[in-house]
């Protein structure tokens, strides 16, 4: 088992078991409302992560909690600033 710690939340994961991001999402929600955030940093934070699983998956890698590492997550950050910049160049250009 190794110990995981995400944000606030650590607690230990067995070796064999995948975590799907979808299911932390879920949990970290409950968190969220538990710590009084308001409905839309939950469902931001939510969409976040519905992108990035959804990245991921174009990437042909899962959607895991193995795939959350800060690489990665700088990697999906840059490619969405070079599309918005794109983007904004077409519609004002």
């Amino acid at each position: 088992m190794q110990w995981v710690t995400s944000t606030t939340l650590t607690y230990r994961k067995p070796s064999h078991v995948t975590v799907r991001l979808d299911d932390l999402s879920r949990s970290f929600g409950r968190h969220l409302r538990a710590e009084g955030a308001s409905e839309r940093t939950v469902t931001i934070y939510g969409q976040s992560v519905r992108f990035f699983s959804a990245w991921l998956a174009k990437q042909g890698r899962p959607a895991t909690l193995d795939e959350l590492t800060r690489a990665a997550v700088r990697e999906w950050l840059a490619q969405q600033q070079a599309t918005q910049r794109h983007s904004l160049a077409t519609t004002c250009g």
